[in-house]
């Protein structure tokens, strides 16, 4: 799978945590950590949603002691 795939994220941090597209339901959200960088994160979320044609809202949220972006898909 390569990076820039407009079907996938996938975390510069977490190189094992990914996500596809086409499988994220409206109503569903994820948790994206983000150790560092998560404004560019959040950027690079939206950049591939919107080229993936999926609408979601973000928020910048600590969970469980870690850092991230929680995701909502909202279309």
């Amino acid at each position: 799978m390569q990076l820039d795939d407009v079907n996938m994220l996938m975390s510069p941090d977490f190189p094992d945590k990914y996500i596809v597209w086409k499988k994220f339901k409206v109503g569903s959200s994820f948790f994206w950590p983000c150790l560092t960088q998560c404004k560019e994160q959040k950027e690079e979320i939206l950049r591939k949603a919107k080229r993936a044609r999926v609408k979601v809202k973000i928020k910048l949220q600590t969970e469980d002691g870690v850092q991230g972006l929680r995701v909502w898909r909202i279309d």
